[in-house]
């Protein structure tokens, strides 16, 4: 997906996001959202699905400083 196509964090109604959304919202490439998954002292926590990675919505408002 383009980034260009992600709608604005305050807009996002889903709970969790892909590691490509997180990435842009948080400003980070998603390999390195994809080693915070395995690391015990990552800033977040994914929630591991079919061997993928998503990423809570309200701990990336939260980290940017938006209200969930």
């Amino acid at each position: 997906m383009n980034q260009n196509t992600f709608p604005d964090l305050s807009e996002v109604k889903a709970t969790t996001v892909t590691t490509e959304q997180a990435s842009y919202y948080l400003g980070r490439k998603p390999a390195t959202l994809r080693l915070y998954g395995r690391s015990a002292e990552a800033p977040i926590k994914p929630i591991r699905f079919g061997g993928r990675y998503l990423w809570r919505t309200a701990d990336i408002k939260a980290i940017v400083g938006e209200t969930a």
